[in-house]
């Protein structure tokens, strides 16, 4: 008897979970507000910006409810957002470059007097990067030729000599590594010499700065890797509308889109807006096609054709983008969503009702 209890109790679960969460078929908006309110305690925004959708379609006046919305829009967004802060950064980084290439000709007496402070200091790896700095600008400025050449040497003959005391070969290493380009080597040599002789602030600066180079080039080549991978299915998806198999061309591109949401690189705005209009294109073909079985009257072939053109998965991403974009106000971006979303899966309730609201709110419900 306890087991049957236990069997009816899961099948419900499950019959819940399948027809959308179960708890807003009772339309009672606190309950929808509570769920929405513990899905995103919970982490899951997608979920939770859908409750309180579904609150706003009952309560469009509920400002809790619209709060709750653009929170999550924005924790959705959240990976799109740190991507562009990345690119923001490294345009930062370039124009801060640009306005030292402008101003150190006119500093160089003071770069040249700060680089011989560091020489005498032995702070070779500051007084090697001003002496190179005065260079690019100025090749026969004092004898700032000859202090590079010797500190060049100094470093060259020490990461060459087993016999240099190892405090000294880890530093003259990471000098020589760092200005090869060879960043991962440079860390290494300096990680190892703070390990020997505890402390060292230039040290410590420049290991700093190779992590973060590191870091930047790593981020770098997963979004090439992003890149290529994106381009790839892409290439497969124009293949296959070329071929007139809009039902896989538009599996492609909406591929692409899924890759553009979970692995956001700064192109991904771009790839996902020439997808949708890919999988529009598609849509329209297959429309037509629909339109010409219809007019010979070859049902069956019009019903199998029908049903293919239905993807769930799909639509529900659209639905969900959708809900962001309303979320921050980008109406006619949300009907667009949910347009698409209806167009893939015209059965899908809760685009169809979030279109009415979006229209309505714009004036243009017919």
């Amino acid at each position: 008897m306890r087991g049957i209890r236990i069997l009816l109790l899961v099948i419900s679960i499950m019959m819940n979970f399948k027809s959308g969460y179960g708890i807003e078929n009772s339309k009672d908006p606190g309950k929808i507000y509570k769920q929405g309110v513990k899905e995103f305690k919970s982490g899951n925004y997608r979920k939770a910006i859908d409750y309180f959708m579904q609150v706003l379609l009952i309560q469009p006046k509920n400002v809790k409810a619209r709060k709750y919305l653009k929170k999550c829009a924005l924790e959705i967004l959240k990976p799109k957002i740190e991507a562009m802060n990345l690119e923001r950064q490294k345009m930062v980084l370039k124009a801060r470059e640009y306005l030292f290439l402008k101003q150190k000709k006119f500093n160089l007496e003071e770069l040249y007097k700060r680089a011989v402070k560091a020489y005498k200091k032995k702070q070779y790896l500051r007084a090697g990067e001003y002496f190179r700095k005065i260079l690019e600008v100025s090749s026969d400025y004092k004898n700032t030729e000859e202090y590079f050449n010797q500190l060049e040497k100094k470093m060259y003959e020490i990461s060459k000599d087993i016999t240099s005391d190892p405090v000294s070969l880890s530093y003259a290493k990471g000098y020589i590594s760092w200005w090869a380009g060879k960043i991962q080597e440079a860390k290494n040599e300096w990680e190892k010499y703070l390990a020997l002789n505890g402390s060292n602030e230039e040290v410590e600066e420049y290991l700093k700065r190779a992590k973060k180079e590191l870091e930047l080039r790593a981020k770098e080549e997963y979004q090439r890797e992003v890149e290529a991978k994106i381009r790839r299915i892409y290439k497969e998806g124009n293949s296959l509308f070329e071929k007139k198999k809009y039902i896989g061309a538009i599996k492609k591109f909406e591929r692409v889109i899924v890759i553009c949401d979970k692995e956001i690189i700064p192109s991904s705005d771009i790839w996902k807006e020439k997808s949708r209009k890919m999988i529009e294109k598609s849509l329209e073909e297959l429309k037509k096609i629909a339109a010409s079985v219809k007019k010979k009257k070859r049902k069956k072939v019009k019903k199998v054709e029908k049903k293919e053109i239905i993807d769930p998965e799909a639509a529900q991403r659209h639905y969900t983008q959708g809900l962001v974009a309303y979320a921050q106000g980008r109406l006619r971006e949300a009907i667009r969503e949910w347009d698409l979303a209806l167009r893939l899966n015209p059965k899908h309730e809760k685009a169809r009702l979030a279109l009415q609201k979006a229209k309505k709110e714009l004036g243009l419900e017919e």
